[in-house]
């Protein structure tokens, strides 16, 4: 009954403030209080102060609520941006602290390029292996392969205490995780470490409630004869889930921070966006999205914001596989 209430009173704001401005919930012109309000909605519920009730409603009660409204909120243009904001005055913010990075190809160890950094979470983008590769028979790993993913390992075995949480998303030259994912999977597992290809997992469950939820994208356009390529992107950017806070992507979406500048170019590749127009759209479709981060075009590192999603291309390597950036530190805010 009090659920039904609540979904109707909510409901009934909601169609209200698209006529009403200086009603409670309001007209916004940002996208970001309106990614805000969903995320609210989707996550808990802790009582409606400025509506008079008191009572807490649990996450599995407020979470089939979230699900039912949050796409009616989603469809309402960016310019309008409608957002509950009087629901973000009774929900605490936590800020989680990142450090991301990709591409190291191997050339780089672990615990010297993060000696100086503790966080939250640890994120690699991918092409964390090197080593001789086999594209015509994807199957048969070499043994300088199979050595460089057992370097990786160990060195995030001695990292890893550094973060409450570490991410990892295969590249394009990660052979080994495309012939054997269910051995990498199994492997990063035991010390720890999610490996995420084409699914997702929550995290930091016991730093905020609700955690933080993460989504691993290891396919790329096709470019040249690499592994995690060569298909339609569309076939995994479409099960990307729809609740996803953080994305991780080895590649750039399109026109974001995905351009091989001059100066470093690297063979035939072109000066034009490289990143995937899939991924692109489908990061416009998702409501919760706060971050995504990605690497493979070298020389793009850097951030850049969109419509209130921060994106980082966190390559540590330049085009001429030299080091030449530091790892990304930020920060994602998430509601208690």
């Amino acid at each position: 009954m009090f659920y039904s209430f609540l979904k109707a009173l909510i409901l009934d704001r909601f169609y209200l403030s698209q006529y009403t401005e200086g009603t409670r919930l309001g007209l916004q012109e940002t996208r970001h209080l309106r990614l805000n309000t969903i995320d609210l909605l989707t996550r808990r519920y802790d009582g409606f102060d400025g509506w008079g009730m008191k009572q807490r409603l649990p996450l599995p009660s407020i979470a089939p609520l979230g699900r039912e409204i949050a796409p009616l909120i989603s469809k309402v243009p960016h310019s309008c941006g409608v957002s509950l904001v009087s629901l973000k005055d009774v929900f605490m913010e936590t800020e989680i602290t990142v450090t991301a990075i990709s591409d190291t190809h191997g050339q780089v160890t672990l615990p010297d390029l993060l000696k100086d950094h503790t966080s939250d979470i640890l994120i690699h983008c991918g092409d964390f292996t090197a080593g001789r590769t086999n594209y015509l028979h994807k199957s048969m790993l070499s043994e300088s392969h199979k050595q460089s993913w057992n370097n990786f390992l160990r060195e995030l075995t001695l990292v890893r205490d550094q973060f409450k949480a570490v991410i990892v998303v295969p590249g394009n030259h990660d052979q080994i995780c495309e012939a054997k994912p269910r051995a990498c999977q199994i492997d990063l597992s035991a010390i720890g470490v999610h490996l995420l290809m084409n699914n997702g997992v929550t995290v930091l469950e016991d730093v905020t409630r609700g955690g933080v939820r993460f989504w691993g994208l290891p396919h790329t356009p096709a470019f040249g004869a690499w592994f995690f390529q060569g298909h339609d992107m569309a076939t995994y950017t479409k099960e990307i889930s729809t609740m996803t806070d953080v994305l991780v992507s080895h590649g750039p979406p399109y026109s974001v921070l995905d351009i091989v500048h001059p100066g470093f170019e690297q063979g035939n590749r072109s000066p034009n966006h490289l990143g995937s127009k899939n991924l692109y759209t489908r990061c416009q479709e998702l409501p919760n999205l706060k971050a995504v981060f990605f690497g493979h075009i070298h020389s793009s590192h850097g951030e850049e914001q969109r419509l209130g999603v921060n994106y980082f291309n966190c390559s540590i390597l330049d085009e001429q596989y030299e080091i030449r950036y530091e790892p990304i530190m930020t920060t994602i805010k998430v509601y208690e």
